[in-house]
């Protein structure tokens, strides 16, 4: 049966020569029925006076509000009474001033608490920590501190007091000494930039070339030994060094010779002439001399 009846309805709506009944009513029927309506409302007022004038205003919903309430309500609002305030609350009478105070004051005095909540606190803490928090406090406003409970061991003074490891201590630096701990005349010795004229061995000795000649000085006794000397008083020592082990010396001449000598036994072992000039420098690699 709803089947019959949707289709008798949707037959309907689809006719366009049929008025159509479950429509709004048109703009200006609507006009018309308000103006009716008034007029009706009118005539009774004006026939039947009530002694209340209250009861005699129209109750009609169809007339609009003289005021909107947005236009009304800003109208209503003004600066504040009395000047001045803060810039960013303009106004400070809509404020709690007197709750806010309250409860500033409340926040820094100290919650009321049962006994029993306070053993319960207690029991926790030392069952979490192993020691009350208000017995091991240290840093105090006021009075002495407290001493450690009997039996309570602190791991950390253990790790503090033990001595410094080796490789965290601090190398102490090198002492470099102010003033001389000896000075040796070298007298005739040229004044050369580019000449390597000391060099100090491993067994603490000492070579100096002194114009044609090398010395020797041990550090030990503070002797001193004539090594060589040239034959030509015209030709100088212009560079000397030490093999590693300090046994061996080669000494490099101005006329172009590299001489190896042996300092134990005094005695020239080899004398090398390639070089066009005086040997400038010289340097040993193991056996290797390099000039």
């Amino acid at each position: 049966m709803a089947q019959f009846i949707f289709e008798n309805d949707l037959n309907s709506i689809l006719k366009l020569d049929t008025p159509i009944t479950n429509a709004p009513l048109a703009r200006w029927q609507r006009k018309a029925k308000e103006v009716t309506c008034s007029s009706a409302n009118t005539s009774m007022n004006s026939t039947a006076p009530s002694p209340m004038k209250a009861a005699n205003r129209s109750h009609s919903t169809s007339k609009t509000p003289t005021k909107t309430p947005g236009k009304s309500q800003g109208k209503l609002q003004g600066t504040p009474s009395r000047a001045g305030g803060d810039r960013f609350i303009p106004n400070r009478s809509t404020m709690q001033m007197d709750m806010a105070s309250f409860l500033l004051t409340k926040e820094n005095e100290p919650e009321e608490q049962s006994p029993t909540k306070k053993e319960q606190q207690k029991a926790w803490a030392v069952n979490l920590n192993g020691f009350d928090m208000e017995d091991a406090k240290i840093l105090r406003l006021g009075g002495k501190s407290q001493n450690a409970p009997e039996g309570y061991q602190n791991n950390l003074k253990v790790l503090y007091s033990q001595k410094a490891t080796p490789g965290s201590s601090k190398k102490p630096g090198r002492y470099i000494p102010s003033m001389p701990d000896r000075v040796l005349d070298a007298p005739e010795i040229r004044n050369d930039y580019y000449l390597n004229l000391i060099d100090w061995s491993s067994q603490n000795l000492l070579a100096v070339a002194l114009n044609d000649s090398v010395y020797l000085w041990n550090h030990m006794s503070g002797d001193i030994i004539l090594l060589l000397q040239l034959e030509n008083s015209e030709e100088y020592i212009s560079s000397v060094s030490w093999i590693k082990e300090g046994n061996y010396l080669a000494v490099g001449t101005s006329n172009a010779e590299v001489q190896l000598w042996d300092v134990q036994h005094q005695k020239r072992l080899r004398n090398m002439v390639s070089h066009s000039s005086r040997v400038g420098a010289l340097t040993w690699n193991n056996h290797i001399l390099s000039r």
